[in-house]
This record gives structure tokens, C-alpha cells and sequence, in this order.
């Protein structure tokens, strides 16, 4: 729609025609920069206008890993909850994460991988039984997650990370079965962490990793990260399963298997003392009985775990007649728990007072 505007001044004079639709539009995408008024691509920043950055600090948990993640496979995958909490299967961050052009992630530590010699004789077997013949039997190589021959580690002690929702902008890897590419986006030394049952990934930057994109990355709603021993995905173990728990023979039993979405394969190895953290649990036996199975501040698993089952510790013998209504209950394992900080960096459209650290 086109309206007649009056020309300034005095005098008849011819009126000037004025686009309605066009002025609506530079009032929705005008610039303080003339120059920018021009600019076509309206999705993209103007390179006359004038921009700062800002930084988001993430804590990307374990704990509020979204259910997409399969931890045996070294994927991560995390949800955002803008302006909101960390829930349990949410990230809280303060702002929107637009217009990604830098990464930097710190050093964090994992829960051990396993060795795949267990796995490498299973494999003998079946095809051993393919072509007729036994697999020949022998002591098994031993070692530590970095040093074990038959380990996921076996290229000097090297990991990577990588975030997929920032697409090919990456370093490119190569794949022993050369049918794609492996990317990747921080590398990473790995060493035995200060505690014997954790794996420490330092970016090869030193204690921080970098990446800069040389095309931004827009609207980021969550990461998906992916650990590999270079080329291969990293398995580490589970760090929250389901259990179900009931009373076996007067005592307070937890007991698991693979119908709860997890192989029984990734099923984290107990040991006695480990600290773990129950959630959901619900008995007749009253509210406070409740709550101390459900403490936030947790407990140790008792004498003798099984593969499928475990005790607390103390433990409790001579457990009355009481119904465990809780059909299932999650059971967090606190040395398989992954924290990574991140700082995202961002453009926005004003200047800001940001000083380069």
C-alpha cells in the first residue's frame, strides 16, 4: 500500500509517493548504522554495525543428561532450560546461547573406561566357531585404563571431544573403516586423575581448550557431546541406572537388569564403598524411612555387590513386613559422574564493556 505524502516548503508541487510496507520495514530491521540499511541478508550481523560479546558459563552434568545419551557409547546429549533451573534432565542457563563464534572448555575428569580384552575373546570365540576351530586360550594382559595393550586409549594417551551441533566445523579425523570422518574439536592428554577410579582429560591448550568457528553457529538449544580414544567412540561407565528395590529375607535389597534401557554391558561395576544416591523411593513403612533412603547426602553401597544386585551400608537385617511401593528407583553413582565446564561466546547486537581476559 502506497499513501501520498505532501511535499515540505510552500507552494503546489507535485506529492511525493510513500511505500507503507518499506517503512515498516525499516522500522523492523533498521540499524543505527546507515550503511546496514542496505545490507540484504537480514539474518546474518551487519559488518558496519556495531557489536559486543557475551559470555555463557555452562555446566554441562551428567546427572541432567537428557535420555539420548548412551554414556557406553561416549555421548553426552543436554538439554537447555533458558532463564531456568538445572533439573534432572535439563542444563539451566541465564541467557539464550545465539550466535555462537568461540568455545572454550576446561578439564574434566571421567569414570574409567574398561579394557576391551573381554570383549576381543568373545569375539575369538564366535569367529573361531565361523571358520571350525577353538580360540586358542591364554593369561590375560593387564594394565591401567592408559596402559592396559588391549585398552580404549591406545594412541599416546589421547581423547577428543566433540560437540555435534556445531556441524563439519571441526578438525577433521580420520575413520579406521574410511566411511566418513571423525570430527573433532578439542583434543585432549589423558591421565590417571588424583583418584584411582577417574580419567582426567586435559585440552592440549593446557588447562583450557579453544575453538573458534570461522562461520557462527546460531540458536543453540543444547550439545550433544561425543568422547573418543581418537577414533573409536570413548566407553565409560554409566553414571545413573534403575533398580528396583525390595525386602529379601528380612534385608533391604537393590536389584537391576537390562529391561531398564540400559544394556546389561554398561551397567556400572560396584564395589563396596562407593558412594551412591537414591531417588524415588516410597515404602508403607512411613515418611522418615522415606527420606533417609532418599538423602541428598546419599550412601555407601555394602559387603559384596553383585553383578546385578547391592545392599546399603549400614544395611538393615530384620526388616519387617513392609511394601515397597516404588516399582523402580534411580540409583546415581557419584565416580561415574561427568562435569564439563564450558564458556560459550556469543555476538549481540550493542556494544558491551567486555575486556579479553
Amino acid at each position: 500500500m502506497a499513501a501520498m505524502r505532501k511535499p515540505s516548503g510552500g507552494g503546489g508541487g507535485r506529492a511525493v509517493s510513500a511505500d507503507i510496507h518499506e517503512s515498516l520495514k525499516s522500522m523492523m530491521f533498521g540499524s543505527a548504522e546507515s550503511a546496514c540499511d542496505v545490507h540484504f541478508d537480514k539474518g546474518v550481523p551487519c559488518p558496519a554495525d556495531v557489536y559486543g560479546v557475551q559470555d555463557a558459563y555452562l555446566e554441562l552434568d551428567s546427572y541432567s543428561k537428557n535420555p539420548a545419551s548412551d554414556m557406553a557409547k561416549g555421548v553426552l546429549a543436554f538439554n537447555f532450560n533458558v532463564a531456568g533451573p538445572t533439573t534432572d534432565d535439563a542444563i539451566g542457563t541465564r541467557t539464550e546461547v545465539p550466535t555462537v563464534i568461540e568455545l572454550l572448555l576446561e578439564a574434566f575428569t571421567v569414570g574409567l573406561p574398561d579394557d576391551l580384552w573381554d570383549k576381543s575373546k568373545a569375539e575369538a570365540d564366535v569367529v573361531a566357531d565361523l571358520i571350525g576351530a577353538t580360540a586358542a586360550t591364554g593369561s590375560d594382559p593387564t594394565g591401567t585404563a592408559l596402559t592396559h595393550p588391549f585398552g580404549q586409549l591406545p594412541y599416546g594417551e589421547r581423547a577428543t571431544v566433540q560437540f555435534q551441533e556445531f556441524g563439519r566445523q571441526a578438525r577433521v579425523g580420520r575413520d579406521p573403516h574410511a566411511k566418513t570422518s571423525r570430527d573433532h574439536h578439542v583434543e585432549c592428554d589423558a591421565a590417571m586423575g588424583t583418584l584411582s577410579d577417574r580419567l582426567k582429560l586435559t585440552p592440549l591448550a593446557g588447562e583450557r581448550g579453544y575453538y573458534v568457528f570461522v562461520d557462527p553457529i546460531r540458536d543453540i538449544h543444547g550439545l550433544t557431546v561425543v568422547l573418543r580414544g581418537v577414533d573409536r567412540p570413548l566407553s565409560i561407565p554409566t553414571d545413573t541406572f534403575d533398580a528396583v528395590p525390595t525386602v529379601d529375607t528380612g534385608d533391604l535389597l537393590f536389584t537391576w537388569s537390562s529391561n531398564f534401557g540400559t544394556s546389561a554391558s554398561a551397567m556400572p561395576p560396584l564395589s563396596e564403598d562407593d558412594r551412591i544416591y537414591v531417588r524415588g523411593f516410597a515404602t508403607d513403612a512411613g515418611a522418615r524411612f522415606d527420606a533417609y533412603i532418599n538423602r541428598s547426602d546419599g550412601h555407601l553401597v555394602g559387603a559384596s555387590p553383585t553383578a546385578s544386585a547391592f545392599r546399603l551400608k549400614p544395611g538393615f537385617s530384620g526388616v519387617p513386613a513392609i511394601t515397597v511401593s516404588s516399582s523402580t528407583v534411580t540409583v546415581s553413582v557419584a565416580k561415574n559422574r561427568v562435569r564439563m565446564s564450558l564458556r560459550v561466546r556469543s555476538v549481540v547486537g550493542r556494544l558491551t564493556n567486555y575486556i579479553s581476559p
